[in-house]
């Protein structure tokens, strides 16, 4: 649209415009003259394929995109080819030797040590109005706007201690801060400091209730009512479950909940502290959220829990959680609850299925203590080095049937692709799917199935594409599979008929004759 034209050549990159050539700025950035591939993409960002790998050109910069530590090739190493684009913004990467390469630079956006949180551990992320995101890390407090820094706190302007453990936005534009020495309040570029009056000055969650009393946990002294300036401050000896208090939050009935790290559940009614109840499979607790539905959510050492008011249900890894340890939890927009383990990654829970995600999908660290939600439907989740922003695509997928197995042989996906197919009752009926994705990996793909004639309830999830049908009655059935990948998108149903029929001594059309 500039009226400019990128030209590769073997002995580098050259813009035209007009009736002047010149080589790219900054072309010594690049490791090779060789330029194989160009891609220009509506950002007007230019995708440059050498002989030693790929990078991303802005004009002034070059930047080398870089596999994944764990993949069997690395495309640094490789000669691109030929550069392609999707509709939904997801990259095919072409190479000479080593086969296609996957790359998806948008689902996945991270802030690290290259865009100021170097050295630093994310503890504690909270939206703001505007699209604003506060970002407290162990060297302060970070503003962001459109992904990018705005302003930093720390305490050169007033905080107590650069280390932010916990934060909390209140509706009338207060920001409430904890931190290891003591808890400060910022607003309209003001930071008021508090210290004495504590128990103990490590902050370790902070929380403004609708009465504007400010919850002030701690680490073995209990938990601290801050209102009118003054300080109200309570422990096990009033009937708190433990003195370390980690987490808090108000239900919609205006009863507040405590997480007491190896007491369990602690509710204030505004009078007297209760535990919630005694039969917690873990009381070391991290972390509270209740769902759209108010029931409540647990994350402990050993897993989670949510309780809907009556029982109790677990889940652990064996369940598809990312990790046992449960450092925090958070209510999206649509209601899907997310949980921030210690080494695993992050999962998300939603009917009734876990799926995780973590380093290797482009989270920027296994280890996440921090998630916020965007009206946008954007998740922020903060960890070691950075933070990162996750905004998946929309989309359904196609599921190809790759064989169907009977006992009287296998069948080829002409012959199932239309009408039906017979069997006899108790007949054992293998079938074999494929998904075709390619924005995940295969170990993140669940494949589920029903059959409405028996049960309108899906199966539970399952990694496995293969699936067993042994029909026990005569009739006529519909087998449907669905997929669904790491970003929650479901695939089209795949749906194949079948027409059951009795075994042939039971079957009158076929038995008149047998018996005269």
């Amino acid at each position: 649209s500039s009226g400019e034209a990128w030209i590769a050549t073997l002995k580098g990159l050259f813009k035209i415009k007009g009736t002047t050539i010149t080589k790219a700025k900054n072309h010594g950035q690049l490791p090779s003259n060789v330029i194989k591939s160009l891609f220009l993409d509506k950002d007007q960002n230019l995708w440059v394929g050498t002989d030693k790998g790929l990078y991303s050109y802005n004009g002034n910069k070059f930047t080398q995109i870089k596999s994944s530590s764990d993949s069997e090739n690395q495309i640094e190493d490789q000669k691109v080819y030929s550069i392609g684009l999707t509709d939904d913004r997801k990259y095919f990467i072409g190479t000479f030797g080593a086969g296609m390469f996957f790359y998806d630079p948008y689902t996945f956006r991270n802030l690290d040590e290259n865009d100021g949180f170097k050295g630093t551990t994310v503890r504690a992320v909270t939206k703001v109005k505007n699209d604003k995101v506060w970002v407290g890390t162990d060297k302060g407090l970070v503003l962001l706007k459109g992904e990018k820094i705005i302003d930093r706190l720390s305490k050169n302007e007033g905080l107590p201690s650069n280390v932010i453990l916990d934060l909390h936005y209140t509706d009338r534009g207060m920001l409430w801060i904890a931190t290891t020495k003591g808890f400060a309040k910022y607003k309209n570029g003001r930071i008021q400091s508090f210290s004495s009056g504590l128990p103990s000055k490590i902050v370790t969650t902070i929380f403004s209730d609708n009465s504007e009393i400010v919850w002030l946990g701690s680490d073995g002294s209990g938990v601290t009512a801050f209102k009118n300036d003054d300080f109200y401050n309570y422990s096990m000896a009033d009937g708190l479950a433990s003195n370390n208090v980690y987490d808090i939050l108000q239900s919609s009935e205006g009863l507040i909940y405590f997480a007491c790290y190896g007491g369990g559940i602690s509710v204030w009614d505004g009078k007297s502290f209760t535990d919630l109840f005694n039969d917690l499979p873990d009381k070391r607790i991290f972390s509270l959220a209740f769902d759209h539905d108010q029931n409540l959510w647990i994350g402990m050492e050993s897993g989670v829990a949510v309780y809907d008011g009556k029982s109790i249900t677990t889940f652990t890894k064996s369940d598809g959680l990312a990790h046992n340890e449960t450092r925090v939890l958070k209510t999206d927009n649509r209601g899907r609850i997310w949980a921030g383990s210690f080494g695993g990654g992050v999962s998300c829970y939603d009917n009734g299925i876990w799926i995780s995600l973590n380093e290797k999908d482009g989270l920027i660290s296994n280890t996440i203590e921090s998630i916020a939600s965007l009206e946008n439907g954007t998740l922020i989740f903060g960890g070691k080095q950075g933070i990162s922003y996750y905004d998946p695509t929309e989309y359904d997928f196609p599921l190809i049937i790759n064989n169907i197995q009977t006992p009287s042989g296998d069948l080829s996906i002409n012959s199932t692709a239309t009408g039906e197919i017979q069997s006899i009752t108790n007949d054992r009926i293998f079938i074999e799917v494929s998904s075709v994705n390619y924005n995940d990996r295969i170990e993140n793909r669940y494949f589920r199935f029903r059959v409405p004639e028996i049960s309108s309830d899906w199966s539970t999830p399952q990694n496995l594409s293969s699936f067993e049908f042994n029909p026990q009655s005569s009739g006529n059935y519909s087998y449907e599979i669905q997929s669904i990948d790491s970003d929650f998108n479901y695939s089209k149903l795949l749906s194949i008929l079948f027409k059951v029929v009795p075994v042939w001594y039971l079957n009158p059309k076929t038995a008149v004759p047998f018996w005269g």
